[in-house]
C-alpha cells in the first residue's frame, strides 16, 4: 500500500537510482505512436544485447480503479537488468511509464489496460528494435521479459528473425485464460499471446514462474509449454520463493545462464 501512494516523479526518482548504480543510462525512443522509455549500457556493438521488457506497473490502483500513470512502483526487470553482467543491456519500460503524459497524446488509459498487447503496442516494440539496431549498431536480441512483458517478449520472438533466445519472469503467458480464471474482464484490445507460441518453438527459451506467486499460477507457464508442444529447446523452471514481485533478484544473481536447444 505504502508504495502505491509514490508519485510518479518518486517512482522514476527510484528507477534512476537503480539504473545509476549499474551505469545504465536513460535514453527514449520516439516511435510513430509513442515514446518509449529505458535504459542502457552498450559497451561491445557487435554482441548480441540483452533486451528486458518491464511489467505492467501500476496499471490499476485496485481491481476497479484505473491508475493515471503507469509508472512502476517496483520495477522488476529494471532491477533484473541492473544486475545483468552483460556488456550490452537495455531496459525497455512499457508505454507511457516514466513519462510526463500531459505531453503524450496518445497515452489514453486503454493502453495499460484493454488495449495493453493491443497490434499498436507490439508495433511499437518492433519500432524500438529496429531503432536500437540502428542507434546502439546491434544485429541480434536475447529478450527476457517480466509479468506482461512477457507477452510482449513472445510475440516479438514469434516475429522477428534477429532474437536469438526468449526468456520470462512471472510471465503472463496466457491473459484470456488468465482473466477467465479469475473472473476479471478480458483485455478486449489485445492479440492472444497464445496465438504466437507455437512460432517460437525453435528459438531457446525458458520461462520461470514463482513458487509463491499469487499473481501469475503454475499453469498459465505449463500450458504454454503444452501448446508449445514441449520440444528440447522450451522449458518452464519453478523458482521456489520467488512471488510475483519479490525473490526474483536474489535468483537471478546467481541464474543468468542463456537458454540453450538440447537435442
Amino acid at each position: 500500500t505504502s508504495c502505491s501512494t509514490l508519485s510518479s516523479n518518486q517512482r522514476i526518482e527510484l528507477a534512476d537510482k537503480i539504473a545509476l548504480r549499474s551505469n545504465l543510462a536513460s535514453f527514449k525512443i520516439q516511435a510513430s505512436m509513442f515514446t518509449l522509455f529505458g535504459y542502457y549500457k552498450v559497451t561491445e556493438p557487435s554482441k548480441t544485447s540483452l533486451i528486458y521488457i518491464e511489467g505492467d506497473g501500476l496499471s490499476w490502483i485496485d481491481r476497479w480503479t484505473i491508475s493515471t500513470n503507469p509508472t512502476p512502483t517496483n520495477p522488476v526487470a529494471l532491477k533484473l537488468a541492473s544486475l545483468d553482467s552483460s556488456p550490452n543491456v537495455i531496459y525497455l519500460a512499457r508505454p507511457c511509464q516514466y513519462l510526463d503524459l500531459i505531453y503524450e497524446k496518445n497515452c489514453l488509459a486503454k493502453y495499460w489496460t484493454s488495449h495493453q498487447f493491443s497490434k499498436e503496442i507490439l508495433d511499437l516494440y518492433h519500432e524500438a528494435l529496429d531503432q536500437i539496431k540502428l542507434r546502439f549498431q546491434v544485429n541480434d536480441f536475447h529478450l527476457v521479459g517480466f509479468s506482461g512483458g512477457a507477452a510482449i517478449a513472445v510475440m516479438l520472438t514469434a516475429d522477428r528473425e534477429d532474437i536469438r533466445s526468449l526468456r520470462t519472469i512471472a510471465g503472463n503467458l496466457d491473459h484470456i485464460s488468465l482473466n477467465n480464471f479469475k473472473k476479471m474482464s478480458t483485455l478486449s484490445g489485445s492479440l492472444d499471446t497464445m496465438d504466437y507460441a507455437n512460432r517460437t518453438k525453435n528459438i531457446p527459451q525458458v520461462h520461470y514462474f514463482g513458487g509463491k506467486d499469487k499473481i501469475i499460477p503454475s499453469w498459465i507457464a505449463k500450458n504454454y509449454l503444452k501448446t508449445i508442444n514441449s520440444n528440447s529447446c522450451t522449458s518452464i523452471i519453478e523458482v521456489t520463493e520467488a512471488s510475483h514481485l519479490d525473490g526474483w533478484e536474489e535468483y537471478w544473481t546467481l541464474n543468468q545462464n542463456l537458454p540453450k536447444c538440447f537435442k
